[in-house]
């Protein structure tokens, strides 16, 4: 197993999608429940989350985050996307500084930086 998708926030449809395409490339693609938006990155990513007490926010939008995913089989991963029209709003790369991040914090910060970008 070459790394693994972590999925926030999508449909059925897209989940089978990005199941079948990361299949093919044996990397592993993980729904990610609301209730576990408090866990790291770096928890998720390891399988290590846990759920919080109380029912988390949902990420408003979708995502999915690049966990040890080489450049070659993202790109074919977002390639396929596209040319499946899946739409998916954020996707992000899990770094050394955002593993440490909560799914929320991700989320925010990658919505605060369209916003940015959008003006």
């Amino acid at each position: 197993m070459s790394g693994k998708i972590l999925m926030f926030g999508l449909d059925e449809n897209q989940i089978r999608f990005l199941k079948n395409i990361s299949a093919a490339l044996k990397i592993k693609a993980v729904s990610i429940d609301t209730a576990m938006y408090g866990c790291t990155l770096s928890e998720l990513a390891q399988g290590k989350g846990r759920e919080e007490s109380s029912s988390g926010t949902a990420v408003y939008e979708t995502m999915i985050v690049f966990c040890q995913v080489s450049d070659k089989h993202m790109d074919r991963i977002l390639s396929q996307l596209k040319a499946g029209k899946i739409p998916i709003k954020y996707k992000a790369v899990m770094t050394p500084t955002n593993s440490r991040w909560t799914v929320r914090k991700l989320y925010f910060e990658l919505e605060r930086e369209r916003m940015a970008i959008e003006g």
